[in-house]
């Protein structure tokens, strides 16, 4: 018997999907993206030696475009990576490796920064990881005093991936131009969630993933100035794709999805994030009215799309067991294993609290419908649970 490509996804999903900070929605263009540009301009954009080749480049460099004006960049800044996780490797290794290196994170950075750093330590760099406070912001003078011992580049995320907390790029972005240190960024949280742009940020590296503002998963980015490209050194080697920093056969379809991404949220993204907003605002007061819910960092400044917190004294790992409809974080999703959440733990907060907390995240496409039906679900199970 013959098979086809049905037969290789089996199974339907219902429910509130509340996660969309582990992963968005994938918008209706940039499926159409990736599935036109499968069907027309599959070609290798390397093999320049024939039409196909050279089209489908010709179309690569139209999307290094458009993905880069979602940050306000030029396409020429613009390196195409696998995602957040490989761009936030491919500057804290570079820079790792320079003459001197004195590596500056913060305590609350995404998991690939800080294993980036060990890596980078283990390599002869010296690495500081500066503290925060109760709601997750970076301790200012802690950084002027690794800045003042000689740092060389300082890495702190835009936005925190768990609870939200948007950090003060501009203040860390003046300290750093002050001293001559690089400042790098993780705004995989932040792109399509705040109204800023690579110029805002002051850094000197930007990267960011298409799939967490409705792209194709697999693929991301890493904006560079033109002081710093030069030092950038590649994680592979075996070929001169994106010049010369990331080897390997460039997805085209893939960077299509992400520019058709890029494109549908730079033309609607105060209005998102006004939505998104005005969804969360209904969703906390939704969550108050069920049960003494309690919340994590600063939800009322923090990103327009994320709510973190809990219910007290009611495990999180329970409540996702007895609310099936609604899907959503307990911590990070990309943190897996029993440990208690590096992040909620820096910011201070008892054990309890951390078993209590959960992650829910809004994106382009959720609805009123959804919040509400979200809010109904934890109130029912609540009722069971007390």
């Amino acid at each position: 018997m013959a098979t086809t490509s049905s037969s290789l996804f089996s199974g339907t999903i219902s429910g509130v999907y509340l996660d969309h900070q582990a992963t968005d929605r994938p918008r209706p263009q940039a499926i159409e993206a990736v599935k036109r540009c499968m069907e027309h301009y599959f070609g290798n954009a390397s093999a320049l030696a024939h039409e196909r080749g050279k089209l489908s480049r010709h179309h690569l460099e139209k999307f290094r475009r458009a993905t880069a004006s979602v940050v306000g960049a030029s396409g020429e800044s613009l390196v195409f990576t696998s995602g957040a996780t490989e761009g936030n490797n491919l500057v804290i290794m570079s820079e790792g490796r320079r003459p001197g290196a004195h590596l500056v994170v913060s305590c609350i950075e995404h998991k690939c920064v800080l294993e980036s750093a060990i890596r980078a330590k283990e390599l002869g760099a010296r690495v500081s990881v500066v503290p925060v406070d109760g709601r997750g912001v970076i301790d200012l003078d802690a950084l002027r005093r690794t800045l003042a011992e000689g740092a060389t580049l300082i890495s702190v995320m835009t936005a925190n991936n768990e609870i939200g907390t948007i950090q003060p790029f501009e203040e860390i972005s003046r300290l750093c131009a002050a001293t001559g240190a690089r400042f790098h960024t993780d705004a995989a949280q932040a792109v399509g969630k705040i109204r800023a742009s690579v110029k805002a940020f002051g850094a000197d590296y930007v990267s960011f993933t298409a799939h967490k503002y409705g792209g194709p998963q697999g693929i991301g980015a890493v904006v560079c100035s033109a002081t710093v490209v030069d030092d950038m050194r590649p994680l592979l080697v075996g070929g001169g794709q994106e010049r010369g920093m990331r080897p390997g056969t460039t997805p085209v379809q893939l960077c299509a999805g992400m520019a058709a991404a890029s494109l549908a949220l730079v033309e609607n993204i105060d209005g998102e994030i006004s939505r998104m907003r005005l969804l969360k605002r209904r969703l906390l007061d939704g969550l108050y009215s069920v049960g003494p819910f309690f919340t994590n960092g600063d939800a009322e400044r923090g990103l327009c799309n994320n709510l973190n917190g809990g219910f007290d004294r009611i495990p999180a790992a329970l409540l996702m067991r007895r609310v099936p409809s609604v899907h959503f974080s307990v911590g990070s999703a990309c943190t897996t294993g029993a440990d208690a959440s590096h992040v909620l733990t820096a910011i201070g907060l008892k054990s309890q609290q951390i078993q209590s907390s959960f992650r829910l995240s809004m994106g382009w496409s959720t609805t009123e419908q959804d919040i509400d039906d979200a809010v109904a679900a934890f109130g029912a199970a609540l009722k069971t649970l007390r």
